[in-house]
């Protein structure tokens, strides 16, 4: 590749949100050795580039993309198979043991501190896995005129790529899902009786363009958006009449059937039916959207994941707007906007509590069960949530942004909490002191909060997170 070792490039300051967390999102799976799956969002990362109109950005992506699968091809022994789950600690298990049999009211303080402090490896923790798609081939490419602008050609031998091809693809994310244009032939067209005379306006006198991006994943078509009413929509509730009337014109209301999705939108207003709130990285649900509910895709703070709506019910009308039509619609009433944005840092939140132990290790019930007990909080910059010898305030799960260790001259370590992270679950478990003053990293962060009561009552009450918490 261009760059010494083989790794995903680093995001640019000119780069689109949706290209840096591409970029972010690649980087962590390659330092993870899911080498595959970290070729997959390079990939996505320069489609997202193309879509900002960055083509010169867009095409160092794609190339980097396929130097990377060329190289994993040449090199299978770069991805390394899943280890194996370790062996149960039997010293573990019996902390469990005890401690759920200490489920009585006045036993719970004493049964928290005899459970041991629990190292947890980090290897150990079963990495998520979820469905990953290449864009689809477009019927024009930025490499070439397809061979069927040239007439039938007859069929040719089917071209095996290897696993890393196939899995990620090495082509840019504009090319075609064909073989290499060396392999295929373009044979002469047979002889055929003089043709009849032909209209001169029925010659063709244009070629499709050959610089022309592949379309978006295609959706379901839109529906008409002048029939949307968003008058009985309490939070709309104060836009000015002729804001209301131009917004619903706005819309784009598309039929989502079940496990269809929706994504890339500002805002979304499920007008029937029921939907699925979850991360575009992952499968756990997050909180079931039914008629009536509104969903805004950025939150207090920028750093958020983005969300897709995936349908649940046998038909839903879901409608969505742009961030243009947003920022003019709330323009003139920008409180409408500041508590749409609060609204949505807790479904935010939820999002972000998918994509840790919460969203693997928990079935969609039992995680409702556990969120619902915990309280949203929001971080400002460099806002200290716990301080290194004091007592740990209670259970912290990581929402939106990031949290960061520092040392008591407030300079980072280089540990970074991510969205679903949980903060020191040992000492939350053992009652002991933190180990290193924790603080919001830059641009704040989301967390969902427990105290030590509450905290207490679900590690008893619910197995599972006992389990997580103790590295089982």
């Amino acid at each position: 590749m261009r760059f010494g070792m083989p790794g995903i490039p680093p995001a640019l300051d000119s780069d689109a949100e949706d290209v840096v967390w591409a970029l972010q999102t690649a980087d962590t799976l390659w330092k993870r050795r899911e080498r595959v799956d970290a070729i997959v969002w390079l990939r996505r990362a320069a489609q997202a580039a193309g879509e900002a109109d960055d083509d010169d950005r867009a095409l160092a992506l794609a190339r980097d993309a396929a130097e990377l699968a060329d190289y994993i091809a040449r090199n299978p022994q770069s991805i390394p198979p899943r280890s194996a789950p370790p062996p149960e600690v039997p010293t573990t298990a019996d902390a469990v043991d005890d401690l759920l049999q200490s489920s009585r009211p006045e036993a719970l303080e004493d049964a928290a501190l005899t459970v041991p402090s629990l190292p947890i490896d980090p290897s150990s923790v079963p990495l998520p896995s979820w469905p990953l798609e290449a864009p689809p081939a477009s019927d024009e490419s930025v490499t070439g005129v397809r061979a069927s602008l040239h007439g039938p050609t007859e069929p040719v031998a089917a071209r095996v790529p290897t696993a890393a091809e196939a899995h990620a693809g090495m082509l840019d994310p504009w090319a075609e899902g064909e073989a290499p244009t060396k392999e295929r032939q373009v044979p002469l067209r047979p002889a055929a009786p003089p043709a009849p005379p032909f209209d001169a306006e029925e010659v063709i006198t244009s070629a499709p363009s050959l610089a022309r991006r592949a379309p978006a994943p295609e959706q379901p078509p839109p529906r008409e958006a002048a029939g949307v009413d968003i008058s009985g929509v309490e939070e709309l509730s104060d836009l000015p009449d002729d804001a209301r009337t131009s917004f619903a014109l706005a819309a784009t209301v598309r039929e989502v059937g079940p496990e269809e999705e929706v994504s890339g939108f500002a805002l979304a207003l499920v007008l029937s039916g029921s939907v699925d709130l979850t991360a575009t990285i992952v499968d756990a649900p997050a909180q079931r959207l039914e008629a009536g509910a509104v969903m805004r895709a950025r939150g207090t703070i920028d750093h958020v994941a983005p969300v897709r709506l995936v349908g649940v019910s046998e038909k839903a009308l879901v409608a969505t707007w742009d961030e243009h039509a947003v920022q003019e619609a709330f323009r003139t009433c920008p409180w409408v906007e500041d508590d749409l944005r609060a609204a949505g840092d807790r479904l935010q939140a939820m999002v972000g509590a998918t994509m840790g132990p919460l969203g693997e290790r928990l079935d969609p019930f039992l995680r409702a069960e556990v969120t619902s007990r915990l309280s949203l909080r929001a971080l400002a910059e460099h806002e200290i949530f716990a301080s290194r010898g004091d007592l740990i305030p209670g259970l912290l799960v990581v929402g939106a942004g990031e949290l960061e260790l520092v040392d008591d001259q407030g300079t980072p370590d280089g540990t970074v909490l991510r969205p679903g992270d949980f903060l020191f679950p040992n000492e939350v478990l053992s009652h002991s002191p933190a180990p290193s003053t924790v603080r919001a990293a830059s641009g704040g962060a989301l967390i969902l909060f427990a105290d030590r009561n509450v905290a207490q009552e679900l590690l008893v009450t619910c197995p599972p997170l006992l389990e997580i918490f103790a590295g089982g």
